[in-house]
């Protein structure tokens, strides 16, 4: 069964981000401050998470299915999202997570051509270039 109080905020959340204007942080603010909570279990219910909200994000149940030992099956509940805008979330969130595309506060001419000489990690941080 749709839970009624909570599916007008899974809607909104997958409509908003399929528009690419906002990020998981933005958004997570905005589902906040309209009342979306994390159900109350072993912890009070609080404001949800950005991990989560990237779980549930990717997650293909609000599209009808189900994920049972890896594989995906048709789920007999009702779909919550068309398939249409999930798949436009899916690929936004892919665009947005791939090596050095993230959004930064300061962006900076040599992102992506310094490594570090000490562990070899392929961006030195903003702030040290803004130094």
């Amino acid at each position: 069964m749709i839970n009624e109080e909570r599916a007008p905020h899974v809607r909104l959340a997958f409509e908003l981000y399929a528009t690419g204007d906002w990020s998981l942080d933005g958004l997570q603010d905005e589902l906040a401050q309209r009342g979306l909570r994390t159900r109350a279990n072993r912890y009070p219910s609080g404001p949800i998470s950005v991990s989560k909200l990237a779980e549930m994000l990717r997650d293909p149940y609000y599209i009808g299915y189900v994920r049972y030992k890896g594989e995906l099956y048709h789920g007999r509940h009702e779909p919550l999202i068309d398939v249409e805008t999930f798949d436009r979330v899916q690929a936004i969130m892919d665009e947005r997570s791939e090596k050095g595309s993230r959004q930064r506060k300061h962006h900076h001419f040599l992102k992506g051509l310094l490594w570090c000489g000490r562990c070899h990690e392929q961006e030195i941080e903003s702030r040290i270039l803004m130094q």
